[in-house]
């Protein structure tokens, strides 16, 4: 086997060091700007939903399907930091629970899914949302 020319180790090395930069600026980009909604500083930011002067959220201990109710109107994507995003997705009712305790979103792909009222403790969702 020949040995690497110059130009070569000089194109890989800027290569592996471009490599490693973005891991570093995809490591930071994704913790910088993310606040806790859950158990502690580290928690991942998560997609929420601002609907009627409440926050929603989802949680992985939902069930993922459940009979939507009426529609209630527009909701909005809600940033880490609490602030509007320029989206806006469709909110229904669950038949059988209040609005005021668990939503639906549907009709925007990465968005869809039901989603608890941020302030309430798991104690008070309503079992039939609850993962068995």
């Amino acid at each position: 086997m020949e040995p690497a020319q110059p130009h070569t180790e000089s194109v890989r090395s800027r290569l592996i060091l471009s490599a490693m930069g973005l891991v570093v600026l995809c490591t930071t980009g994704c913790t910088a700007g993310a606040s806790s909604h859950g158990n502690g500083p580290l928690d991942d930011c998560v997609a929420r939903i601002g609907y009627a002067g409440s926050i929603y959220r989802p949680n992985s201990d939902l069930r993922q399907f459940a009979p939507p109710g009426r529609p209630l109107g527009q909701g909005t994507e809600v940033d880490c930091d609490g602030s509007a995003l320029d989206r806006r997705v469709r909110v229904h009712s669950i038949r059988g629970i209040p609005p005021s305790k668990a939503i639906i979103v549907t009709g925007h792909g990465g968005m869809r899914g039901i989603y608890m009222e941020e302030r309430l403790q798991r104690s008070e969702w309503p079992a039939a949302l609850r993962r068995p």
